[in-house]
């Protein structure tokens, strides 16, 4: 008789493998003894897996048996994006014996007290059936699965296969489609919009997009990712979309019907997906689309808190987190070192906290080995408006190089005089000074007064486009405000100017220079911390870590010196502020008197 074990381990907890084992242990399996444990991320980082999550599934008997037990089992773990490995061993007699014994650090997750009720909505098992316009069950959304249970999740009245017909003729018909909350439409791509695409194999010949992409926009999470066009696409015109599949029974007969007509994509707006990217290789969630229950690892010192449209409160031993609505963060590099080294276990010394920006500003702050906290730097905030802001630059050293700019560039200074900045995040974080980085280069020039989020994201577009190996460098000069450090946001757009007036017109180089550049100031900065801090980390976090160009850079430029980590149970620039605010002295309730945060309208 032999023991084998099945693993998948995953960067942070995947459910429906939670219950897959439970359903396995208790169902059992024909000449086959089964038993299952999960392993929770460890507060040590001595051991290359210790922050990842181990779903562990024993199985003893045969030969035989275990080859049959293995072929079945493959098909019962679909692919989560956040699966890291998936391995099969033997096992030894000792190795065996230990696994008997309780584990000291504590990191083995309470197997049998776990909410198994957790459905997919549909899986590889009833997608070919259900999905399928050839199968005699197409169309069928009510189909049972005693694999993913995707029928629980639909509405009390599922619509039938006609009447999915007539859907998708209105559709095709009036261009709009109201249904489930979601708005699709055949044309009209705004900024907030997702690509729905109803051919997946069609993919590659629209979007650049890596086999790992593709894995990751088929897995059971049905994630939303950030694409570029293929160069010169007839109809793909915007610098990037956010792209999905089919998320429910419902959408994957709609993107069938669709598909046969021959429309391979549509837009949904109104849409909620998750938004993954990929940072040091392994996918990680943006914001949390919706409620999350985490293991409490300490005593928090307030029972709720608030921060950046989400709500924190213990209950039965774990952490309830829940969406309320999008709003700005202050002091967001401290709170979120707090969320991250909650997430992780780990004490509060000898850290430094990177916060890219997203819903608050580029910000970096310190913990020394005694626990005191400190702010470094803030990025301060960009005026409201391209006057001034264009006015700011002429009264700075700066006066004489914008002039020279407006003779040779009058419309991309035009360009800058139109930008309108909303009150807070665009103001406060770089998305800002990448949109006015887009005017300088003429990235704007072929649309109408483009928004700051349009602007920014062709920079970073056509960063991407850059293959050299190396840049200018663009001045990013640190300058001690009122209170913190920040950098003279108007020698770093005059220094991208005077290279527009040296003649060089490289603008894929010129955008990864603003960022490579960034990210070395960066760097030399948490070096010149470390003197004085001793860092022995660098928690890094901020939506601007979707930013594939300046997350590499910084990966590269920092991380020689330093271990570079993220609480990849937690996401990037939303719900780790308000964990982060469970374990923060004062109660932060961000929004409720509009002191430490201000709601921004979609």
């Amino acid at each position: 008789m032999k023991t084998i074990s099945f693993e998948f381990v995953t960067s942070r907890a995947v459910p429906f493998y939670h219950q897959t084992l439970a359903a396995l242990v208790n169902q059992g399996a024909p000449n086959v003894e089964l038993s299952a444990r999960i392993k929770e991320p460890e507060s040590t980082v001595d051991k290359a897996e210790a922050d990842h999550w181990c779903y562990q599934l024993l199985a003893s008997g045969q030969q035989s048996h275990l080859e049959a037990f293995a072929d079945e089992l493959a098909t019962k773990f679909p692919l989560s994006c956040f699966l890291l490995d998936a391995r099969v061993k033997a096992l030894t007699q000792e190795a065996i014996e230990s696994l008997s014994e309780p584990d000291p650090l504590g990191n083995e997750a309470r197997f049998g007290t776990a909410d198994y009720e957790y459905s997919l909505p549909f899986c590889g098992h009833c997608f070919p059936r259900l999905g399928d316009n050839q199968s005699p069950e197409f169309g069928l959304v009510s189909l049972s699965c005693p694999h993913c249970h995707g029928e629980q999740q639909l509405p009390a009245a599922a619509p039938t296969l006609d009447e999915l017909k007539q859907l998708a003729a209105s559709l095709i018909a009036d261009g709009s489609l109201a249904l489930d909350g979601k708005t699709y439409q055949l044309s009209g791509y705004t900024a907030g919009s997702s690509v729905l695409f109803t051919n997946p194999n069609t993919l590659s010949s629209h979007l650049a997009v890596s086999d790992a992409d593709v894995l990751a926009l088929s897995s059971i999470e049905k994630p939303r990712l950030r694409l570029l066009p293929t160069s010169e696409h007839p109809r793909l015109k915007a610098p990037s979309y956010r792209v999905r599949f089919a998320q429910s029974r419902i959408e994957l007969v709609l993107c069938e019907l669709l598909r046969v007509k021959g429309i391979d994509w549509l837009y949904v707006n109104k849409d909620n997906p998750t938004d993954i990217c990929a940072v040091d290789g392994r996918w990680q969630v943006i914001c949390e689309p919706g409620p999350r229950s985490l293991g409490l690892s300490g005593m928090p010192l307030q029972n709720q808190a608030s921060a950046a449209g989400y709500l924190a409160h213990t209950h039965k031993g774990t952490i309830r987190i829940t969406p309320t609505g999008f709003a700005s963060v202050k002091s967001p590099a401290l709170l979120a070192l707090r969320g991250q080294l909650q997430a992780t276990n780990k004490s509060l010394a000898h850290h430094a906290s990177l916060y890219l920006g997203g819903k608050g500003p580029l910000e970096i702050a310190t913990v020394d080995g005694n626990g005191k906290e400190e702010i470094f730097f803030t990025q301060t905030p960009l005026p409201e408006n391209g006057y001034e802001i264009y006015r700011l630059l002429m009264e700075s050293p700066q006066r004489q190089v914008l002039e020279k700019f407006k003779s040779l560039y009058p419309q991309e200074c035009l360009c800058m005089l139109d930008l309108i900045l909303s009150p807070t995040a665009e103001r406060g974080n770089l998305q800002g000074v990448w949109a006015l980085g887009a005017c300088i280069l003429g990235l704007g020039l072929n649309k109408e007064k483009p928004s700051v989020e349009y602007l920014a994201d062709a920079l970073v577009a056509e960063a991407q486009k850059f293959r050299g190996q190396s840049a200018p460098r663009i001045d990013y000069p640190l300058i001690r405000g009122e209170a913190v450090r920040s950098f003279n946001w108007c020698k770093t757009l005059g220094t991208l100017m005077s290279f527009r007036l040296a003649g060089d017109t490289d603008a894929p180089k010129l955008a990864f220079a603003m960022m490579d550049s960034l990210a070395d100031y960066l760097a030399n900065w948490i070096e010149h911390l470390d003197l004085n801090v001793g860092v022995k980390q660098v928690y890094l976090s901020g939506s601007e870590l979707a930013n594939p160009v300046l997350a590499k850079r910084v990966w590269l430029r920092l991380g020689k010196n330093f271990p570079l980590l993220t609480a990849p149970e937690l996401d990037l620039d939303g719900s780790l502020f308000a964990l982060g605010s469970l374990y923060t002295e004062t109660p932060r309730r961000f929004g409720a008197l509009g002191r430490e945060t201000h709601s921004l309208k979609d």
